[in-house]
């Protein structure tokens, strides 16, 4: 179950600006977090990855992993894998020594926001499976089509074989 739109303005937010660096599948960018909820950020940038694009937000040594689900101008949202713990992460920021915020997974049973994306060994291990699959079912549809043309032709030859008989 993913939350959109008004599902995530349900959450209870906290303003903040905090300074951070950002990587979205290249050089890292810097960035602002304008609030922070337990499933997400508002997050301000000079130019906001596009919708989908998983990042990785990396503040006072706490690297936060999400997906962009929305952009607007310069500010964008992200829907973060884990569950945070609001006031942790604000005390963080204000006691940088503090523990880390990152809260426990999500209940079993229950899925909620972006999955894990898949590496890139992964998504190709993925396109040689459906390759092969795909070269598999198609040579047993070539197999097939060629043994019902066979038996056909045999059976014509051993019809017209046993009427000379």
């Amino acid at each position: 179950m993913r939350m959109y739109g008004a599902e995530m303005n349900r959450l209870p937010r906290r303003k903040v600006l905090v300074r951070a660096r950002m990587r979205a599948g290249g050089p890292q960018t810097d960035i602002c977090i304008r609030d922070v909820s337990a499933r997400g950020l508002l997050i301000q940038a000079n130019a906001p990855p596009q919708s989908g694009t998983f990042v990785e937000i990396l503040c006072e040594g706490l690297p936060i992993t999400g997906q962009v689900i929305w952009i607007s101008d310069r500010r964008f949202g992200v829907v973060t894998r884990e569950r945070l713990d609001v006031a942790a992460f604000v005390d963080r920021l204000s006691n940088p020594s503090a523990q880390p915020v990152v809260v426990a997974p999500e209940p079993a049973g229950i899925r909620v926001g972006a999955r894990r994306p898949r590496t890139h060994g992964e998504s190709r291990d993925l396109g040689n499976a459906l390759q092969f699959a795909t070269m598999v079912g198609a040579c047993g549809a070539a197999a097939v089509a060629i043994a019902v043309a066979l038996h056909g032709q045999l059976t014509s030859v051993v019809a017209s074989a046993a009427s000379r008989l």
